[in-house]
């Protein structure tokens, strides 16, 4: 062994023991003296990246992997390094050049891993996190997040067995408690989800899903809180924010006042910071050129939006609108593929960071941008809060606004908006079109079987939405309505309803509206989109919530002849199925009190003539409905795109 490397060895036993002030030296006049010693250049660049100077890493890890290119830890160090800086193309370079040069290394393959699971193709990830787990046996990292891949590919039955597995490593990680109780919330077990929570420390992360699951438990209150001690614990982050939203308008104790003024909470506290961000637009203000239009979504997969975007993707007009998608989707599938081919352009943007996606918007002159998410999960909204397009619109928003001033309208309709108070909901301005806020497409039309209740001999009342909206509000209405029609039956179903846990909670409460367990049957969710439609040949009539009502599970009622009785709410939320049976010819199910509900519920189980003929005309006045009605309705939402975008361009519109 040389001097040189004699005084290296001593020098990385004082950089182990933590001795980094005696080390640097070291290595810095081995290096004087050796200048092409390639373990020297990387040891000093280990420690410049433990100082917290990646920048002054990178051209000592360079030079160390210039002079000896199959030096893996030197090329893992370069990863590291560029990554500090945000160079995620060169840090992945780097981490592959590390994993080609030793297949053994396993922070290599950790590290590689991880850049893949947060890349473009998350898959890829799976297999390298299975062989760091295998070569660092003790660490709990690699499982962690090939959970937490899995997590974003959907496949949360996987994720748990990888979550377990690093917890088996390290039963206190508070990362693999975090995501093992994410994974079990998809799994509908939202009680063991929160019992799991409550192991790990509190962080927003922590609150965050601890809320989430107690939501679905139906403790409201409860969510509500641990989002809010989320927000404060770490304002910047929004997670928390965007699920405080999503809860506030399940809750019967809050107002539509209160629920809009919280929007607006939330575009106050994180806009004025990313509207300073904002570019000057690069587009043409032609007022009567074909326009440039892009989505922005995360949900264009097998998700319950697709039957929503995929048909005005598919039924723009090209003459008039050039349509461009930017596609958070960790996962395509033939969803995907689908509404890929309806596009002009595409870009898949879930491995791009928010000043990336708008950046590219920007650079792609788009000049509308549609935002159809609202606040519900990976919904990029806060891309929008950079104005990347000169004029911005909600869609499909599930909510009274967006909350940013960098909306410049939302779409309304008629019946959403049948007394003019959006207004006061809304930060951005509401549009009505006239045909209706959306359009639905239904793949599967299976047959639809006479009423229940002529075999059952007794009527069989439905809710098949979300757990989350059963306020008590809403199981008191149903208690009347049960109390009125003797021998009823109500059946609920919904994701998590076949856990025990949160099953014994929604009978208990049920109970104490007096609705007996005799009288009640609980379904969690059924395998397909075809089986979910089929099992409405169960039911006689739909039952709404309050104060949010149902949305797609209106639809399919109606899809499969069950009439939905709704009470209309004063908020945009509360009024979707009132929206849904205006626009099909049925507004005399729609009710303005509890009582005409509850009167309207009544009248039409006593009627079996009724439930047949609704039977036999619902699917077909939907077929002829504005609800089906593709290209007027695009017709419609293009003719006020254009008004949006003369306005933006200084033309006066009538």
């Amino acid at each position: 062994m040389s001097e040189a490397d004699d005084r290296l060895a001593a020098a990385l036993a004082d950089h182990r023991a933590g001795r980094l002030d005696q080390a640097e030296p070291v290595y810095r006049a081995v290096i004087a003296a050796c200048p092409d010693h390639a373990e020297a250049h990387h040891l000093l660049a280990v420690a410049c990246l433990q100082r917290g100077k990646p920048a002054e890493a990178i051209p000592l890890a360079q030079r160390a992997v210039a002079l000896a290119p199959d030096h893996a830890k030197a090329w893992n160090t370069l990863g590291n390094a560029r990554h500090a800086l945000a160079d995620l193309d060169g840090a992945l370079q780097a981490f592959r050049q590390a994993f080609a040069a030793d297949p053994t290394l396993g922070d290599a393959a950790y590290n590689l891993a991880t850049l893949l699971a947060d890349g473009p193709e998350p898959a890829t990830s799976i297999e390298l996190f299975e062989q760091a787990a295998t070569l660092s046996p003790h660490d709990p990292r690699p499982l962690n997040n090939l959970g937490r891949a899995l997590l974003r590919l959907g496949r949360a039955d996987r994720a748990e067995q990888a979550l377990r597995r690093a917890l088996a490593r390290a039963p206190a990680f508070a990362d693999s408690l975090v995501n093992l109780g994410q994974a079990l919330h998809k799994l509908g077990r939202p009680a063991e989800a929160a019992a799991t929570l409550r192991q790990a420390p509190k962080s927003p992360a922590q609150l965050t899903n601890l809320g989430n699951a107690l939501e679905t438990l139906g403790e409201m209150d409860q969510a509500v809180a641990c989002f809010r001690e989320a927000i404060a614990l770490a304002p910047e982050v929004a997670l928390p924010h965007h699920s405080l939203l999503v809860t506030l308008p399940f809750m019967d104790g809050v107002s539509a006042v209160e629920v809009a003024a919280e929007f607006k909470r939330f575009g106050q506290m994180r806009e004025p910071a990313l509207a300073k961000l904002a570019r000057p637009a690069l587009v043409d203000r032609d007022a009567n050129r074909r326009l440039r239009i892009a989505y922005l979504s995360p949900a264009l997969y097998h998700h319950v939006l697709r039957q929503n975007i995929g048909p005005v993707l598919a039924h723009h007009h090209r003459d008039e609108v050039h349509v461009s998608v930017y596609a958070h989707v960790p996962a395509p599938d033939d969803e995907t593929l689908r509404m890929q081919a309806d596009a002009d352009a595409w870009c898949f943007v879930h491995a791009m960071s928010d000043a990336q996606v708008a950046e590219r918007i920007r650079a792609d002159r788009i000049d509308i941008l549609v935002h159809p998410m609202g606040h519900w999960s990976d919904n990029r909204i806060l891309v929008c809060a950079r104005k990347p397009a000169p004029v911005q619109i909600s869609y499909l928003c599930n909510s009274p606004s967006s909350g940013l001033a960098a909306m410049d309208a939302t779409i309304v309709d008629p019946w959403l908006d049948y007394d003019g108070r959006a207004k006061d909901w809304c930060v951005e301005k509401p549009v009505s079109l006239a045909g209706g806020f959306q359009v639905t497409r239904y793949d599967a039309s299976p047959d639809i079987g006479p009423p229940p209740s002529r075999a059952n001999g007794f009527v069989t009342f439905a809710s098949f939405n979300n757990p989350a909206k059963l306020s008590d509000a809403t199981l008191a209405l149903w208690a009347s309505v049960l109390a009125r029609v003797p021998g009823s039956r109500l059946l609920l179903k919904g994701g998590g309803l076949d856990d025990p846990d949160l099953a014994a909670r929604v009978r208990h409460r049920l109970a104490a509206h007096g609705i007996g367990p005799e009288r009640l049957e609980l379904l969690g969710r059924v395998p397909g989109y075809d089986q979910h439609l089929a099992t409405l040949n169960r039911v006689d009539i739909m039952l709404d919530t309050i104060p949010f009502t149902g949305g797609r599970t209106s639809e399919d009622a109606l899809w499969m002849g069950v009439p939905v009785v709704t009470l209309v709410g004063p908020g945009v939320y509360g009024r979707y199925t009132f929206s849904h049976l205006n626009r099909i010819g049925c507004p005399e199910l729609a009710a303005f009190t509890a009582a005409d509900y509850i009167d309207k519920a009544a009248a039409l189980a006593a009627s079996p003539d009724r439930l047949a003929d609704y039977r036999a005309s619902l699917r077909p006045a939907m077929q002829s409905s504005s609800i089906m009605d593709f290209d007027g309705h695009c017709r419609q939402f293009e003719g006020a795109m254009r008004d949006l975008w003369r306005q933006w361009c200084g033309v006066t519109v009538r």
